[in-house]
């Protein structure tokens, strides 16, 4: 089983989830400072984590892509009406053509159902990939 990049964003009225971009350096930089993100470690991020930090980091998100990383696959999940990134989910492949989705939200944005939105936009993403024999 291979993945590859989604051809398009995958979005519904409330989130994107799309590939990490340099714009997403400044809430990684943020989320080092929250307090849950220290303790839950939804991002693996250095916290309190600095702009190179941020930079190195969402650069290694987008490698995941063309090469094995620590991280897998990442994809930013972003508020649709902003961009601005509010979670990630990651994707790694293991054993007998299964993957793990792991995701984590940004504290302001939880038990809102963006969650279940991206965890749905991502899961109906990989499984049409796998009924259509697509890599």
């Amino acid at each position: 089983m291979r993945l590859r990049l989604p051809r398009s964003e995958l979005r519904d009225e409330t989130i994107v989830v799309r590939l990490p971009t340099p714009a997403d350096v400044d809430a990684l930089v943020r989320f080092g400072d929250d307090q849950d993100v220290r303790e839950t470690i939804w991002v693996p991020i250095p916290t309190p984590c600095c702009r190179v930090d941020a930079e190195s980091r969402v650069d290694e998100f987008r490698r995941g892509w063309e090469e094995e990383t620590e991280f897998g696959r990442a994809l930013i999940v972003a508020g649709a009406a902003t961009d601005e990134m509010i979670g990630i989910v990651f994707l790694r492949l293991r054993e007998y053509d299964s993957a793990e989705l792991s995701y984590g939200v940004a504290p302001a944005r939880r038990n809102k159902g963006v969650a279940t939105a991206a965890v749905s936009l991502v899961g109906r993403w990989c499984l049409g990939r796998a009924a259509s024999g697509a890599g």
